[in-house]
């Protein structure tokens, strides 16, 4: 059995998680890496499709456990619905760019973050993706929005 405690944002939960306050933490890899890397806290577990996959290298995933098992966290750049196409277009592009870099490339990396990039409309599948698969997950487990 678990109780769940809530935080607000990774930095204090974290900090509760080493001053022993707290037992497990659920945190995203680029917030926990520098502190798994000095021992601070131990990664038991992963929630990334397969190991190796980041900067945690071997540690076992999820899905060892519990087949199916897939949570991946991503990052994206939003703007208000009554920007200009052309901005739009723009930022995209720019963006992309700056994240094909291998200086940029190899940061994100180092933080184990991924890079991809893509089109508005890819990234607006994603959200749409995610919202189904983790939208039908929390309704079915009754949870309400706050």
């Amino acid at each position: 059995d678990m109780i769940m405690v809530n935080y607000k944002g990774n930095g204090p939960a974290l900090n509760a998680l080493m001053g022993g306050e707290i037992n497990l933490l659920f945190d995203v890899v680029n917030i926990a890496i520098g502190h798994v890397k000095s021992g601070r806290v131990r990664a038991i577990a992963s929630t990334a499709p397969k190991r190796g996959m980041g900067p945690l290298g071997d540690v076992p995933v999820m899905a060892e456990t519990i087949p199916g098992f897939e949570l991946v966290t991503w990052h994206g750049v939003m703007v208000s619905p009554a920007t200009p196409h052309a901005l739009v277009e723009r930022i995209n592009r720019e963006l992309n760019g700056v994240l094909q870099r291998p200086d940029v490339r190899e940061r994100f990396g180092a933080s184990g973050l991924q890079v991809t990039g893509g089109t508005p409309e890819e990234f607006g599948a994603v959200l749409r993706r995610d919202y189904d698969k983790y939208g039908a997950a929390l309704r079915s487990a009754g949870v309400k929005p706050e």
